[in-house]
């Protein structure tokens, strides 16, 4: 009878796993059309601004969920995707520029992790079509995980110094942005701790 129940639980996992990914498939594919009809029609550019943020955010968390599930070469590409969506906004705000940071950290954690879990291995993703591509070889990985982690801290300290620049101390800061700032140095701390493990 608990074996029934066990089963039961993995399967009600596995459909809530599967409507998440395709809830995510779905926002991508409207966000998208949405930026697409802004750019054909000469549209809203406020819009389309509002619109790629949100696929950048649901781009993130698809990239997060291949983390989760050890897809770490699918999550470098969907967070290299935020990545290129976050660079093309130019915004300097805080947040913005805190989450561009995260996202280069979050490619150096795809980097990280698949180089633990794949000594050796090069970053390879495969394509709905059956095609493989590779992202990069073995010996790339360890100077791609330390080009973003260097690119994420030099974002922040950027930062720091244009709010200095500015007369802004932190202080000052909304607490949203205060906690943007402190996760972001928390998160890089640790990516520092946990990459001097990887050879």
């Amino acid at each position: 009878e608990e074996d029934e129940e066990d089963e039961e639980e993995e399967e009600e996992e596995d459909d809530d796993a599967e409507l998440a990914w395709k809830l995510l498939d779905i926002s991508r594919e409207l966000y998208q059309k949405g930026i697409d009809a802004c750019s054909t029609s000469g549209g809203d550019v406020a819009l389309k601004a509002r619109l790629t943020v949100q696929l950048a955010r649901v781009t993130s968390r698809i990239g997060d969920l291949n983390m989760t599930n050890g897809n770490y070469g699918d999550a470098l590409g969907e967070f290299e995707q935020v990545l290129r969506l976050r660079e093309e906004q130019r915004d300097e705000s805080v947040s913005a520029q805190c989450k561009l940071a995260d996202t280069n950290l979050q490619v150096a954690f795809a980097y990280l992790e698949h180089s633990r879990s794949n000594p050796g291995a090069d970053v390879l993703v495969e394509s709905t079509d059956g095609t493989t591509t590779r992202i990069a070889s073995a010996s790339e990985c360890r100077p791609q995980l330390e080009a973003y982690h260097q690119r994420a801290a030099t974002i922040l300290k950027d930062l720091i110094q244009r709010l200095r620049d500015q007369r802004r101390p932190i202080d000052n800061l909304s607490d949203d942005e205060k906690a943007d700032i402190s996760d972001l140095m928390h998160e890089l701390q640790r990516f520092g701790q946990e990459a001097d493990g990887i050879e």
